[in-house]
């Protein structure tokens, strides 16, 4: 199911019906919201926590300022947006629930950008879109737009746009750093999600590529004192929203963007956005033109300032605070393993470089499925029993030996040599329940 979903993301095409666009990706999520609703609510993976209850109220408000603001005619369309972000949340959520669910999807997610990486080469350096022109003689497709920097044509490949693009190859870039199976295998990997992302030359995507690589840095220079870098970040955001007149977040997309076009243009994006949900702040404005100068364009490079905007300020408090709950109960949760420290830690890393580069960017389509399964699909390092210890078979008796352990560490099991006797406790001739008691006399396992 995770192949599948990845391959309707990652199918450019947009056929339509009844004037509503029915992607791949939308079809499979309408068919699956329903039994993803029902395996999330009955416990299939773990029972039903705060996380989903925000998730679940996030979309329904979602929901309920679409229909508010235009109508019942536009029910379909309030329904497949709630339909996107819920879904893309209850898929990782049900679709992720171990560790070896999270290689099996790390694995799909570097086939998909093995496969993406030559045609977004191309179209680097030819402006073609192979993928698109395929498909365009069978059905309408996503357009190509032409935006070129430093002589070369920003690849969008199967996304809306560049930016989507580049955002999407840097999800695995920290997991893939602690989960790889040697230094060459990493080396490897790193190196083509490093250039699959340079392809859209986008300063975003290389924010999220800088900052996933400086935490990673940190955790090794400072042996994971996260919250030491938790109080100097804090402390560099406070002195820099008292000491500066323009703020840290004006200042963070001032400085981490390559064009300094393109980062006035944010910073006027952030400044009349957050008048406008100061000014709609309960239900937003919907899908209405937003107030701002004439010489502004339309479009918000931030996703959470979008949620803000369009949905009033419960859809963005319902998202955040789903976040917040989900990375707080992960950085308390006791581990069994150290594959799941590691895990973590990659996925962490992660989502913190997605969020951040969110800040920055606007998600829509297929990349709004990926950022709510990328949040859904952690939930199964704390959501139930993290691992099953299974001994493997000695030699000597042939018998296995598991222990489910409810986020303990598991006790040292010392087996004795094969030529040291083990003592075996003579049954008693009688027993109401010799049946269940007997054994042969190879057999020494103890009662």
């Amino acid at each position: 199911m995770i192949a599948v979903l990845l391959a309707t993301l990652l199918l450019p095409i947009h056929p339509s019906f009844a004037g509503l666009r029915i992607d791949p990706y939308r079809i499979l999520l309408l068919i699956a919201i329903a039994p993803l609703c029902f395996g999330v609510l009955s416990g299939r993976a773990g029972r039903a926590n705060f996380v989903d209850a925000t998730m679940f109220g996030f979309s329904a408000w979602i929901f309920i300022t679409l229909v508010y603001h235009h109508g019942n005619s536009r029910i379909p369309y309030a329904l497949i947006s709630a339909v996107e972000l819920l879904g893309g949340y209850l898929a990782g959520r049900l679709l992720v629930r171990s560790a070896e669910d999270y290689r099996i999807f790390l694995r799909y997610f570097m086939w998909s950008l093995l496969i993406l990486m030559p045609f977004a080469f191309i179209e680097l350096v030819t402006g073609h879109v192979p993928i698109s022109e395929f498909f365009q003689r069978f059905v309408e497709v996503t357009p190509k737009i032409i935006d070129e920097r430093f002589n070369l044509v920003r690849a969008q490949t199967v996304f809306p746009h560049p930016i989507l693009f580049g955002v999407f190859c840097t999800v695995p870039f920290a997991s893939i750093y602690f989960l790889s199976k040697g230094r060459l295998s990493m080396l490897v990997r790193l190196t083509v999600v490093c250039l699959t992302t340079f392809t859209s030359l986008s300063s975003a995507a290389f924010l999220s590529i800088l900052a996933q690589g400086g935490l990673i840095l940190w955790g090794k220079l400072t042996r994971d004192r996260w919250w030491l870098l938790i109080g100097i970040a804090g402390f560099i955001f406070l002195s820099l929203e008292i000491l500066s007149n323009r703020g840290p977040i004006i200042l963070l997309i001032e400085k981490f963007t390559l064009s300094p076009e393109t980062a006035w243009w944010r910073v006027y994006i952030w400044i009349y956005g957050t008048q406008n949900v100061l000014t709609n702040p309960i239900m937003g404005i919907g899908l209405n033109d937003w107030v701002r100068p004439y010489w502004l364009a339309d479009t918000v490079d931030n996703f959470w300032l979008v949620i803000a905007m369009r949905h009033g300020l419960p859809a963005f408090v319902f998202v955040a605070l789903g976040i917040t709950v989900h990375i707080t109960r992960m950085v308390r949760a006791k581990l069994a393993t150290d594959e799941l420290v590691q895990i973590r830690k990659g996925y962490m890393i992660s989502l913190v470089g997605l969020l951040l580069t969110l800040c920055t960017v606007h998600a829509w389509d297929a990349l709004t499925v990926v950022v709510m399964f990328i949040i859904g699909a952690g939930s199964f390092l704390y959501q139930k029993p993290q691992m099953a210890v299974a001994l493997t078979k000695n030699a000597g008796s042939g018998i296995g030996l598991t222990h489910e352990l409810k986020g303990q560490a598991p006790a040292q099991v010392i087996t004795p040599p094969s030529d040291i006797e083990v003592p075996v406790r003579k049954i008693l001739p009688y027993s109401r329940f010799a049946a269940n008691r007997t054994r042969s006399g190879n057999d020494r396992r103890p009662l």
